[in-house]
């Protein structure tokens, strides 16, 4: 989960590595924000 304060880096390059360390589907889905959704009921 990124604040305002943080990450100091860049979101999109936070997120593109992510992806090229994770295949598609549910493994990449929860750590984009899958989890996080699952806790608050979303």
């Amino acid at each position: 989960m990124f604040g305002s304060d943080a990450p100091y880096g860049d979101p999109f390059l936070a997120r593109a590595t992510v992806e090229s360390v994770t295949g598609p589907g549910t493994l990449r889905d929860r750590v984009l924000g899958g989890t996080l959704a699952e806790l608050l009921g979303l």
